[in-house]
């Protein structure tokens, strides 16, 4: 028996994009709200994207190899 893992690890990296989207929106929605973007919590966004990014793209590049 033989089981497909392709279909999985996309799955993980779907949820890891969204979850990389999902702190680029949360800064947006607290940037218009009462609270206000502050300098650390815009440097913290910008590593995670600079560091998150390349690591998803590599793990999908890795996953199509397969």
């Amino acid at each position: 028996m033989v089981i497909d893992v392709k279909p999985i690890l996309q799955t993980g990296l779907a949820a890891q994009s969204l979850a990389l989207a999902g702190k680029n929106i949360e800064l947006v929605r607290n940037g218009k709200g009462r609270k206000r973007i502050t300098p650390r919590k815009l440097v913290r966004t910008g590593v995670t994207n600079i560091v998150g990014i390349p690591l998803i793209r590599t793990q999908a590049g890795l996953i199509a190899g397969i």
